[in-house]
């Protein structure tokens, strides 16, 4: 497997605090363009889970996998759950091959904005195990409805 220097700069990192105990998240950022071409999306997120799952090999269950489109940080734009779901999926698929079918085991989180309009929708995908939350966090009453939702 070539990886690129991006990959393995991730690798190194990810490599170290698993050795050193630490909990590991990785997210998995998506370009602007890939909102208009899933066969792009799907390429990027394999691409870079591939680097993860290299290094690690069995402590891929220690990781958390966060996909996160780029286009959709701060922004209050989101994925459709639809979407999210689709990308979703593709992860978990290769977890599935990567650990001998135990990607259940490994949260995937979606880190597009969600918040407490979107919430609900977003964590009844069955591939959507909880959220990466930012700026939804920073407001209580709708910080409380997205835990609500995750329940």
């Amino acid at each position: 497997m070539r990886l690129s220097a991006a990959s393995a700069f991730l690798q190194s990192r990810i490599g170290r605090r698993l050795f050193a105990a630490f909990f590991v998240l990785v997210a998995v950022p998506v370009a602007a363009v890939s909102l208009l071409a899933y066969q792009l999306t799907d390429y990027i997120v394999r691409r870079q889970l591939a680097a993860v799952t290299h290094l690690v090999g069995s402590s891929i269950t220690e990781v958390v996998v966060a996909y996160e489109p780029v286009w959709a940080i701060g922004t209050g734009n989101t994925a459709t759950p639809e979407q999210a779901q689709q990308v979703h999926a593709v992860l978990r698929k290769q977890l599935q091959a990567a650990t001998n079918h135990q990607a259940s085991a490994i949260r995937l989180l979606y880190g597009g904005s969600m918040n407490a309009g979107n919430a609900a929708e977003l964590l009844a995908q069955p591939d959507i195990d909880g959220g990466l939350i930012g700026g939804a966090a920073l407001k209580a009453d709708d910080f409380l409805r997205i835990i609500a939702a995750a329940q």
